[in-house]
């Protein structure tokens, strides 16, 4: 029996199907449960997506030679590497 369910990816994207909340278990799980795991893995993949975006913008930009990096395009570099 599992002791416990993990994020479940479908593909190598990462689309997320299911965003568990941590200590969940088949024992614990309740429809209400399962419908919030489904929302929180909806929106963690909308923010990997406008996330991933922001990030193709920036890799555009950077064949200006005009173009800075900022602290702020770093920052939102690191997190969307460290997702």
């Amino acid at each position: 029996m599992a002791r416990e369910l993990n994020v479940l990816a479908q593909d190598d994207a990462e689309f997320i199907l299911y965003k568990w909340t941590e200590g969940m278990t088949y024992e614990s799980l309740t429809a209400e449960k399962i419908k919030q795991s489904m929302n929180e893995a909806d929106a963690a993949n909308e923010y990997r997506k406008n996330t991933s975006m922001e990030i193709e913008n920036i890799i555009k930009d950077i064949s200006n030679p005009n173009f800075e990096i900022t602290e702020d395009d770093m920052e939102l570099i690191d997190e969307f590497l460290s997702v």
